[in-house]
């Protein structure tokens, strides 16, 4: 009845908003981008030659251990690894992490990729898991110290990674392809801005907790600030890094099929052009 009574009352343009009053901020976002891609800086290059000089740099990573599970590196000489070979050292690996039920599961879950046909696409996926996950890990670690470091950088780092985990996945492709252009390359890059936050967060939160009579006893030892860091406050913080790096994994995980939309090859483009074909 309130609402009723105040909107057959109020004026039309505090019912509607007026087409005159809305911000062009789509327009503002267009200008910007045809600046990045048409001017030079300095004359010497311009903004998206930057950008994609630098996101060239993944393809080598990302070549090498396609190369080694299932292309071979021809350079070398070098094949690539037998999927029996494979198998078997993910149930290795498996075995000395947690015992004898995940080497099962490991090698069970390798070994099923094989045999129902998903080889090459899953190898080709996991392998951008395999460059991604470490880079974001590396870069998320690079920010943290930075962080823990200068307060002033964690004020501005915060809400930018309190922004970027609550961005829906897609939103990490519309910058990656504007600036980066579209190809596994960009979905690889995808891949890693979408599983940084949560690395950066819990490394933060892990080096914030850390005993201040831990720390006070690294400064009687006599170690040097690096030493510090290095040898005291990431040891003590390790438990809430290593959670930060499955969360990075499973970030990954989840990502590098959605970044099919950019390019990325693998089980996601196998998967959308099956959804296209069925239509």
């Amino acid at each position: 009845v309130i609402l009723t009574f105040a909107r057959e009352r109020l004026p039309d343009w505090a019912i509607t908003v007026p087409e005159g009053w809305t911000v062009p901020f789509i327009d503002w976002i267009n200008a910007v981008v045809k600046v990045m891609r048409r001017e030079e800086i300095f004359g010497l290059f311009t903004a998206r030659d930057a950008t994609r000089a630098i996101a060239d740099l993944i393809n080598w990573p990302l070549e090498l251990v396609e190369g080694i599970l299932i292309g071979g590196i021809p350079a070398l000489g070098l094949p690539a690894l037998p999927w029996v070979l494979i198998v078997g050292m993910a149930a290795i690996w498996g075995w000395y992490l947690k015992g004898p039920r995940l080497a099962i599961l490991a090698g069970g879950c390798i070994a099923y990729l094989a045999l129902f046909g998903k080889w090459k696409l899953s190898m080709i996926t996991l392998a951008a898991v395999l460059v991604a996950a470490p880079i974001a890990g590396a870069i998320g670690i690079g920010l943290v110290i930075l962080a823990v470091k200068r307060r002033w950088f964690e004020a501005a780092l915060w809400p930018v990674l309190n922004v970027m985990q609550s961005l829906p996945h897609f939103s990490n492709l519309i910058p990656v392809a504007v600036s980066v252009g579209v190809g596994h390359k960009a979905g690889t890059i995808a891949t890693i801005l979408f599983a940084l936050p949560p690395m950066a967060r819990l490394a933060i939160l892990g080096l914030r907790g850390v005993p201040a009579e831990v720390v006070e006893a690294g400064v009687m030892a006599g170690c040097t600030p690096r030493q510090l860091l290095w040898k005291v406050e990431l040891p003590a913080a390790r438990e809430s890094i290593m959670v930060g790096v499955n969360q990075v994994i499973m970030q990954c995980l989840a990502m590098v099929v959605i970044a099919s939309f950019v390019g990325a090859k693998g089980l996601g483009q196998d998967r959308k052009s099956t959804r296209l074909n069925s239509s």
